[in-house]
């Protein structure tokens, strides 16, 4: 009987904890679309272009006081394998919710609000969440910590 206890307490704090971790996946992904659609707003406002059919990938880096939406054509490299025409097309950067700058490879930014504190702290740990485009929409994929050490794994030749 105490067997059959433990058994289902056992099941009851597993499903408790993968609906929590569900949960908490599910509110990311709301989290990276939020900072996708206002960095990509943002950029069409003020560009006068839509975001590039050529962006097929966005990168979401959660800090603990930021967020960094980084636009490209093909895959860094740390989720999988780096594609061969990776291509960075635009980044913003947010500050406790407020857009701090926009800016593309090569190019003066568009926006910067040149904030005093630097939120961009790899040193600690960073939610990287991917996410693919699909008919014109990004479509949430998946998430980890960030690490360098995911470039290597991936791209041993990189």
């Amino acid at each position: 009987m105490i067997l059959k206890r433990f058994a289902i307490v056992n099941v009851l704090l597993f499903l408790v904890s993968s609906c929590s971790l569900n949960a908490t996946l599910a509110n990311n992904s709301i989290v990276g679309m939020r900072y996708i659609n206002e960095c990509k707003s943002f950029i069409e406002r003020r560009t006068s272009e839509a975001i590039s059919e050529n962006i097929d990938t966005a990168y979401v880096e959660i800090f603990k006081k930021g967020v960094v939406v980084a636009f490209t054509d093909g895959a860094v490299g740390t989720f999988g394998v780096r594609d061969k025409g990776y291509k960075q097309h635009w980044a913003c950067g947010f500050l406790r919710n407020e857009l701090v700058y926009v800016t593309a490879p090569m190019q003066e930014p568009i926006w910067d609000l040149k904030p005093e504190e630097r939120f961009e702290n790899y040193e600690l740990d960073v939610k990287e969440l991917l996410f693919y485009k699909e008919k014109g929409e990004f479509k949430y994929c998946c998430e980890q910590l960030f690490s360098p050490d995911n470039i290597k794994k991936h791209n041993p030749d990189f």
